[in-house]
């Protein structure tokens, strides 16, 4: 097939190549631990495979790289995994559709810090604001010769 040696990922721009099957493996193994799975086992029976079946697709070693990956099973594995198979292979227009999603998202949370700030400045500018009328209250009906 054409893609048979096309690399994908952030790896790339290191100068290393790895293969979209490697960095599947790889995204495999670090999402099984990062998402709480106690084991190969659990994963498995969520998506209905065996657990000898994720240990194989999730195994970097050498021997096993070359191994084919049914897309039917990464299909399912990066489906109950919460991503992509773009993500989990390190396609490059993903790494940057992500990469502009989290400036976009870093973005609207500065914003929305420099808005809460102003709140809390506008709110204490209204209690103050209140406080002051009510001490003008008290200076005009109790100062009324205007002692002070």
């Amino acid at each position: 097939m054409f893609y048979k040696n096309y690399t994908f990922g952030i790896s790339a721009h290191w100068g290393i190549k790895m293969t979209a099957k490697k960095e599947f493996k790889k995204s495999l193994k670090k999402l099984i631990k990062s998402k709480g799975y106690k084991s190969n086992q659990a994963l498995a029976d969520e998506v209905g495979m065996t657990a000898n079946k994720i240990q194989r697709l999730s195994c970097t070693a050498k021997k096993s790289a070359d191994q084919k990956i049914d897309l039917d099973d990464a299909d399912k594995i990066a489906t109950a995994l919460g991503t992509t198979l773009g993500y989990m292979c390190g396609n490059k227009y993903t790494d940057y559709m992500l990469s502009q999603t989290r400036m976009m998202s870093d973005y609207f949370k500065q914003r929305k810090k420099v808005r809460i700030h102003l709140e809390n400045a506008l709110e204490v500018a209204l209690q103050e604001d209140r406080i002051d009328e009510y001490l003008d209250e008290i200076l005009a009906n109790v100062d009324s010769l205007k002692r002070n």
